[in-house]
């Protein structure tokens, strides 16, 4: 027997340099994934902060540790552990007060 995996694209209207708008609508959108039988769920590279700086200066004060507010908020919500989904954030992450890169994480079960 195939399984099919269901895939999803997030695609959303996100505003420039306002994380927590952003973060509340990728966390509906997961959830909406979710309840239409996604698995595996995907983010727009830079969705969080708002996708153009002109450098690491620019977006030193958007930027989160990999497991800051959204990776805390998605395992949170019950949308994505709880139900077997895999949902793959690609955001500007820190790992101490100047150390700024690109990370994809993986969050899942």
């Amino acid at each position: 027997m195939k399984k099919l995996l269901r895939i999803a694209l997030l695609h959303a209207a996100i505003a420039y340099r306002k994380v927590d708008e952003n973060r509340q609508l990728l966390l509906d959108l997961i959830t909406q994934a979710v309840e239409d039988g996604a698995r595996l769920i995907v983010a727009p590279e830079m969705a969080l902060p708002g996708y153009s700086f002109e450098g690491r200066d620019d977006i030193a004060s958007l930027v989160e540790t990999v497991d800051g507010h959204t990776v805390t908020a998605v395992c949170a919500e019950k949308t994505v552990l709880p139900r077997g989904c895999f949902f793959y954030p690609h955001s500007p992450t820190r790992t101490g007060p100047s150390m700024k890169f690109q990370v994809l994480c993986v969050v899942g079960p």
